[in-house]
């Protein structure tokens, strides 16, 4: 008989606020069993999930409050990552467990060089691109923009011309393949094989889209102690002048970007899912398919 225990989160929508709904993790004990994760670094893609550093920050460090997750501090300008270190001094907390954090800029938007061999030890959260970038319009956060092009995108009058700005798509393609998000770089099917190769070599692919479950599969893979503030977003999207210039395309309505717009990510966010859904199985966890998403663009 196949032993399921069952896992009963608190999880928040995705603005943050507390959701309705319980998040019902089922782990089949039968499955893989989980391994911990000695050392690792973070690809963090713009726009695809900064509240992954709560889920991080909780697994290598110890003495952590268990609501503890990186926050906007009022008064204190820059990010959320400085912050939260300097409060919690992340030299006293964290890699004392035997797990290592790899880097100093652990939330930054560095991509990963070709010629690391550490790609066996990242983690990453992938997010579909038409949600990605839409996220990047209201924000303008496009990391690799050069500041000769910087003018030129805050001039653009529309989402299409956003979308095929040059630079623009295939962020998460280059990032995997040592390029910034927005640098004005060849995405070609060399580039776009190279990621998906260096993406089913990854520690850990989680899906920014289907959050629960991503934190859930990391916790079945890595274990560590599973906290509700895992389910909380962190960082939800604030206005900025491009929210205010194109606040008529909704952050959720995503029928103005095709994945056609950014084909290199859509393959690349196909092959993540994939990969998701297989270790989804491996791990014993249930798996909810979208068929109508899993799509080849046309290109």
């Amino acid at each position: 008989m196949i032993l399921v225990f069952l896992l009963l989160w608190t999880c928040a929508t995705s603005s943050g606020a507390p959701s309705a709904n319980d998040t019902l993790c089922l782990i089949n004990h039968n499955a893989l069993p989980p391994r911990t994760l000695q050392e690792f670094a973070w690809l963090h893609f713009p726009k695809a999930g900064t509240s992954f550093s709560t889920t991080l920050y909780h697994y290598a460090c110890e003495g952590l409050p268990d609501d503890a997750s990186p926050q906007k501090i009022p008064g204190i300008k820059g990010g959320i990552i400085k912050p939260f270190e300097s409060k919690y001094r992340f030299k006293k907390h964290c890699n004392h467990k035997g797990i290592v954090w790899r880097g100093t800029s652990r939330a930054g938007h560095r991509p990963h060089l070709d010629n690391e061999s550490s790609i066996t030890s990242t983690v990453m959260m992938v997010r579909d691109p038409r949600h990605r970038l839409l996220s990047a319009l209201h924000t303008m956060n496009n990391p690799g923009v050069s500041e000769t092009r910087k003018e030129s995108l805050r001039n653009v009058e529309t989402i299409h011309e956003f979308v095929h700005f040059p630079g623009i798509a295939g962020c998460q393609v280059k990032m995997l393949t040592g390029s910034k998000c927005a640098e004005d770089s060849t995405v070609d099917e060399a580039c776009i094989n190279r990621a998906i190769a260096n993406l089913k070599r990854a520690a850990f692919v989680g899906i920014t889209d289907e959050w629960d479950s991503s934190i859930c599969l990391f916790h079945a893979m890595f274990g560590g102690k599973q906290l509700p503030i895992e389910f909380h977003n962190v960082r939800p999207t604030n206005s900025s002048s491009g929210a205010e210039k194109f606040g008529a395309y909704s952050r959720d309505d995503i029928s103005s970007i095709r994945p056609e717009d950014d084909p290199g990510d859509w393959r690349l966010y196909q092959a993540a899912l994939a990969l998701f859904r297989q270790r989804q199985r491996e791990y014993g966890l249930p798996v909810h398919i979208n068929h109508t998403d899993l799509r080849e663009p046309q290109v």
